[in-house]
């Protein structure tokens, strides 16, 4: 018979927090329940924030999150999460349940599939890339919870959105980082339908080295996962928390949609 795994000490089915997650380090944490601690509440019926629509509907606003009395005010900022880690090292398993929790997800791969109908096609880095930033400035005007769904394997991939979202207050952002040996996530991703190159992520896990490639206390949280006994299990390896990040206090950019149209030329 296979003892039962202990759930942590302080470690409590509810409510969830994100201080708790020290809890974890050295124990088994499943990835719903590590959404419902960053997130900072119950997720239960899938909704782990509250959306613009439903902010304005009961403050009477006009949908962008603010109420009808300081409609040009930014509405409060949501949480940002990293994922860091290899192809098949779990990060969609992470990210589903970030998805179920009301998280919005934004992932280059997704964005790639859209625009030329396939993931696997790089396509023109320029227009990827404005994309992504033009979705993820909507959703940090907005204050929702965003993840950054990519392989974030070094500070020049999460310091543009890092930038963007201090612009817009989030002082909340934590990395996760799947901690998965390189020769694993071959195995996994042999066992895939859409396998990304041998020779791209022997690139990929060159970059992502210890302790190298982790993100500095300066860009946020961590939190170091190693694989479990199941899909959807995680070991926590460690917890650092330092905090809230210190933000600028900006004023937000007008909405060009808000704007009166220029007068025609005579």
């Amino acid at each position: 018979m296979t003892p039962q795994k202990k759930r942590p000490k302080g470690a409590k089915s509810g409510p969830y927090s994100y201080g708790k997650l020290r809890n974890y380090a050295g124990n088994h944490i499943a990835a719903e329940t590590l959404v419902k601690h960053l997130t900072g509440r119950p997720t239960a019926s899938g909704a782990g924030t509250t959306s613009p629509s439903t902010t304005a509907a009961k403050n009477g606003g006009c949908g962008c999150g603010c109420s009808g009395a300081d409609a040009g005010a930014l509405p409060p900022a949501g949480r940002m999460v990293f994922l860091i880690g290899l192809p098949a090292s779990g990060k969609s398993t992470i990210s589903d349940a970030f998805e179920k929790a009301g998280w919005l997800r934004f992932n280059k791969d997704a964005l790639r599939k859209e625009l030329y109908g396939d993931e696997s096609k790089l396509g023109n880095a320029k227009e990827v890339n404005a994309l992504f930033y033009s979705r993820l400035e909507e959703a940090l005007r907005q204050g929702r919870n965003v993840l950054i769904d990519n392989t974030n394997v070094n500070t020049l991939h999460r310091k543009g959105s890092l930038a963007m979202a201090e612009q817009y207050g989030y002082d909340r952002i934590t990395h996760v980082f799947l901690d998965v040996p390189l020769e694993e996530c071959l195995r996994r991703n042999a066992l895939r339908e859409r396998k990304v190159p041998e020779e791209a992520m022997r690139q990929l896990a060159e970059s992502l080295t210890w302790p190298g490639s982790v993100p500095s206390a300066k860009e946020g949280d961590l939190i170091v996962l190693k694989p479990g006994d199941a899909i959807g299990d995680f070991l926590v390896d460690r917890v650092r928390q330092t905090g809230r990040r210190r933000v600028p206090k900006v004023e937000p950019k007008a909405d060009p949609k808000s704007e009166p149209k220029a007068e025609p030329k005579a």
